[in-house]
């Protein structure tokens, strides 16, 4: 009875862990970059990776690499703007914008390195699709990471399938916002999708879906 109530604890814990593991609000600063659009910063949880530009910060309290922070009333994990508590100078006067979430640290390096950017794709491939009651949900991998989206209209005799090429007309697979598709296996240009999220670590994309279209 013990080791049957001990399991259940544990099963419970675990999926309240998941439940919770989308928002994060603390973290720590990996690297940090001087940019002529101001500094950036990476910053690790254990979500993933997310990055962001400093707004403001206390002059003689700068955030250094190492430092541990945590959001005030907000997540890490949302883009947006941020007041952040640095636990080493005990500031909380200082302000982020987090640009993206979920990334791998190469995704994060790699934005930093290009100084706060990532390119545009307008190419990649279906990985995995979902059905759920919100339509159908989709991931997407590309050079420069994963996104995800949401199918908005695609030819019935035409399905988009796992492992088919697509390419977005007059768009980027990178944007967020509602893209028109053609899909190189099916040579139909009437898919139009809604791209949710971009930029994203496989495990993180993978748990979107899995979740059904939401972190």
């Amino acid at each position: 009875m013990k080791t049957r109530l001990f399991v259940l604890v544990t099963l419970f814990m675990m999926l309240f862990s998941a439940s919770a593991f989308a928002d994060v609000s603390g973290g720590s600063i990996t690297k940090l970059r001087n940019t002529s659009d101001g500094q950036k910063i990476v910053i690790f949880t254990q979500e993933g990776y997310s990055v962001a530009s400093v707004l403001e910060f206390v002059a003689n309290k700068p955030m250094q690499a190492s430092n541990v922070i945590e959001a005030v009333n907000a997540y890490l994990t949302q883009p947006g703007k941020v007041r952040i508590l640095d636990e080493h100078t005990h500031s909380a006067d200082n302000y982020i914008q987090i640009e993206y979430t979920h990334l791998t640290e190469e995704a994060a390096n790699r934005w930093l390195s290009n100084d706060g950017r990532f390119g545009a794709v307008q190419r990649g491939s279906i990985t995995k699709l979902r059905n759920t009651s919100d339509g159908q949900k989709i991931v997407i991998y590309t050079q420069e990471g994963y996104s995800v989206g949401t199918v908005l209209e695609f030819v019935a005799a035409k399905p988009m399938e796992a492992s088919n090429v697509i390419e977005a007309v007059n768009g980027f697979l990178t944007d967020v916002g509602k893209v028109r598709i053609l899909d190189e296996h099916t040579h139909s240009a009437d898919n139009y999708i809604q791209i949710e999220a971009v930029y994203l670590s496989e495990e993180a994309a993978n748990r979107w879906l899995a979740k059904g279209g939401s972190f």
